[in-house]
């Protein structure tokens, strides 16, 4: 019922616009609610600063500039500025302040070490941040306080005194700064830095479940998507904008990492025709049933989603530029094969779904139309799986050998 009753604050228009803001900055502040419910109410406020249509704060004493209008206009910042006494200003800054007046040393001027001893309010402070990362301007910018506090946060994050893991609180920070959106005139330098500084220090001591590496290659795809980040000429001219990702979608890397690094390789592919060899020639290294099976289900789900992939797809295939059009026919006649010939049902059955999305119901060459038939794993499988469960090493080593073994021994029966 409290979970309702802050939905309802954030739909229904009041007469009193300050009702529900004051509301939601209560419940936010009483310790006595659940966390959960002062999360949905910090994520409620978000939902209405960011739909306030703040607008842009003209100050010429600020050096930093967000957006300029025109040659004769350059003073704007990236501060927002609204009515005191309006409802975004009020959701903005009880969220703010809340960050502020808990986890800040006013006198060191520097963000308080890391304390997770108490449990809600850890959840509290990872769910408030990613609130307010989540509010935007009328033109689809981040606020510039926004901005700096996630930067400093990341910077100086101190973890020495801390009982603890941060894997996740730094997890949620490094997505917090895939969701920022700056204007043309504003530096990204320090972004792009920071999720590879933080790349790097998770490849020497990695985190639990290497969480921070899969949200640094997430944010670094999010920005190149929405063009925060550029990608450089040759990887424009070449099609080869997955290819960053290649190395973390292949074994040794962990299973979380390759399933992430194929996931931002979806995302590059449903803009880009071209980029989908790509992704294909991951998941056909990939050894790992599990891992193989994950990828390809969440390629399939993550184009149901996108009703434009479709038809840039076929527009593709009929392209005057020819890499692209040879890409996009590789891919499908790939995707056929899988479809037809995979000895796993529930690969099989996820090509279809993808087949499905992108170039419509499968048919044979007769005209029927294709049926996924229910079948045993198959025999190559079969085998595999026997000489995996002998041996007394981790997953991935015993599949890749038990693989390399069961292809030498038919290799020599050919032979011979």
């Amino acid at each position: 019922s409290q979970l309702d009753a802050v939905e309802g604050l954030r739909k229904i228009e009041n007469p009193d616009p300050l009702l529900a803001p004051k509301a939601l900055d209560q419940t936010l502040l009483d310790p006595k609610y659940y966390y959960q419910v002062r999360i949905a109410a910090a994520e409620a406020a978000a939902s209405l600063a960011s739909g306030g249509r703040l607008e842009k704060a003209e100050s010429s004493s600020n050096k930093r500039q967000r957006i300029s209008r025109d040659e004769t206009d350059a003073s704007i910042t990236g501060e927002w500025k609204v009515e005191q006494h309006s409802a975004p200003f009020v959701a903005f800054r009880s969220l703010y302040e809340f960050l502020k007046n808990r986890y800040y040393d006013q006198a060191n001027t520097l963000w308080k070490a890391n304390d997770f001893k108490d449990l809600p309010e850890y959840f509290l402070k990872r769910g408030v941040i990613t609130a307010l990362s989540r509010i935007k301007d009328i033109q689809g910018l981040t606020d510039t306080r926004v901005v700096t506090m996630i930067k400093q946060l990341l910077q100086k994050n101190d973890n020495t005194g801390n009982v603890y893991s941060d894997s996740h609180y730094l997890a949620d920070l490094i997505r917090c700064l895939g969701r920022i959106r700056l204007s043309e005139t504003e530096d990204r330098d320090e972004i792009r830095n920071q999720i590879a500084r933080y790349l790097n220090y998770d490849q020497v001591l990695p985190s639990y479940q290497n969480l921070v590496s899969c949200a640094c290659l997430e944010a670094k795809c999010e920005l190149e998507v929405s063009g925060m980040l550029k990608w450089t000429k040759d990887e424009e001219l070449r099609n080869e904008r997955c290819k960053k990702y290649t190395p973390f979608a292949a074994y040794p890397n962990y299973e979380k990492i390759r399933e992430s690094a194929a996931k931002c390789m979806v995302q590059i592919a449903s803009i880009f025709a071209a980029e989908v060899r790509h992704l294909q020639g991951c998941i056909d290294y990939e050894r790992a049933p599990g891992v193989k099976r994950r990828m390809i289900r969440s390629w399939a789900e993550s184009w149901e989603r996108l009703p434009g992939v479709s038809k840039m797809y076929h527009r593709a295939e009929r392209s005057e530029d020819r890499p692209v059009r040879r890409a996009v026919r590789h891919w499908r006649k790939w995707l056929w094969r899988v479809l037809n010939n995979d000895g796993d049902e529930e690969i099989r059955h996820s090509a279809y779904r993808l087949y499905f999305v992108v170039f419509g119901k499968p048919r044979l060459s007769s005209g029927r139309k294709l049926r996924i038939s229910a079948s045993k794993t198959g025999k190559y499988n079969q085998q595999i799986y026997r000489q995996v469960d002998g041996m007394n090493l981790d997953v991935m080593t015993r599949w890749k050998d038990a693989y390399d073994t069961l292809k030498a021994q038919q290799q020599g029966v050919l032979m011979e």
